[in-house]
């Protein structure tokens, strides 16, 4: 798993995140990716305009539409996902 890491004050409250992360980045996504050298097929799943940039380097991407839907991700993207029963659906049949 690759993450940007998250940071929170002592009450709990976000206060930010690693700016200085691949993740945080153009690109940064879809190049940690490539570098992985996963086998296919490789399914890229995420909500926003940085996560279809993986796409790139996938077999298919997926924009999972259950929290937010964006319209120029959803553009770019093979599948649209309202829920996780359906991207199991997707990955399992």
């Amino acid at each position: 798993m690759h993450a940007v890491r998250l940071y929170f004050d002592d009450e709990g409250e976000y206060t930010g995140f690693d700016e200085g992360s691949l993740l945080a980045r153009q690109y940064g996504k879809r190049d940690t990716i490539a570098g992985l050298g996963l086998a296919s097929p490789v399914l890229a799943v995420g909500d926003g305009i940085t996560d279809s940039e993986i796409a790139e380097v996938a077999d298919a991407f997926a924009v999972f539409t259950g929290f937010i839907r964006r319209e120029s991700v959803i553009a770019r993207a093979d599948h649209v996902l309202e829920s996780f029963d359906q991207l199991r659906e997707l990955v399992i049949e």
